[in-house]
């Protein structure tokens, strides 16, 4: 699960990598922009629940970290497309930052990026019981399936970043 790569010469310095991400950068980084990113990527997977709702004209109401919609007012499509519209426009949005060369390289995007591929990745774990992939997975999508395509497109999104100066 972790990628750590060391790289150097015997009479250079070595510099260490923790996915793809290089300490000196930490330093160097504007750590406004970094959680703004961040905070932003949460927003717009939340955002993203909310936007299908409104389009939809479907109730969601905030239970916690949950956006919560009736299971009995709503088809099996509506609850599905719903779940899944939180990873789909998080992950679009971060493919637009890493693809846009002025947005690319910011600490902005670099926060965005990192936050959506933990929020993917720790996803299943942190939220058990009626999360996004298990809802959609009970109303005819596929949790494992979407998880990889999830995790496919945060991981190109994390590594099109360069996490080092």
């Amino acid at each position: 699960m972790f990628l750590m790569v060391f790289s150097g010469t015997a009479n250079a310095q070595w510099d260490f990598y923790f996915f793809g991400v290089n300490p000196k950068m930490i330093k160097e980084a504007d750590w406004k922009m970094v959680a703004l990113g961040a905070a932003t990527s949460v927003a717009v997977h939340t955002a993203g629940h909310y936007l299908y709702a409104a389009v939809n004209d479907i109730h969601v109401h905030q239970d916690g970290c949950k956006e919560m919609i009736s299971l009995h007012e709503n088809s099996a499509r509506e609850i599905r497309e719903f779940s899944q519209a939180g990873f789909v426009l998080q992950h679009a949005v971060g493919l637009a930052l890493t693809t846009i060369p002025a947005t690319r390289q910011t600490d902005f995007t670099r926060g965005y990026v990192v936050a959506a591929f933990a929020e993917t990745a720790i996803h299943p774990a942190l939220f058990t019981g009626d999360n996004d992939l298990s809802m959609s997975d009970k109303y005819g999508g596929n949790r494992d399936l979407e998880y990889i395509g999830y995790m496919t497109v945060a991981t190109h999104n994390l590594f099109r970043v360069k996490f080092y100066k």
